[in-house]
């Protein structure tokens, strides 16, 4: 559960730096106030644009792993009670030790 509790944690917190980012009201850094409109966007809507991409990307990175760790403990699962069922619990301390 270790790396689940670790992508969950991740998600949420880059998460929440997107969301930030995405729904500031001016820019965040000075450096972007005094660059010229690439694209006719000014540097809020940049940064608006630059957040919705960040939280959209790594909620599909992440989503994807999570499924994949969830996936894998359920057949890790699946295997455990499978050896005890064939083995006795004896054997499945055995293995875990």
């Amino acid at each position: 559960m270790g790396p689940v509790m670790y992508m969950v944690s991740t998600k949420v917190l880059v998460g929440l730096l997107g969301v930030g980012l995405a729904f500031a009201p001016d820019a965040i850094y000075d450096f972007y106030e005094t660059q010229p409109g690439y694209w006719g966007i000014s540097s809020g809507t940049d940064q608006a644009v630059g957040g919705l991409i960040m939280a959209t990307e790594q909620s599909i990175v992440m989503g994807i792993a999570l499924v994949f760790l969830f996936v894998r403990a359920l057949g890790e699962s699946d295997r455990a009670n499978e050896r005890e069922e064939r083995y006795g619990s004896d054997a499945v301390e055995e293995v875990e030790s």
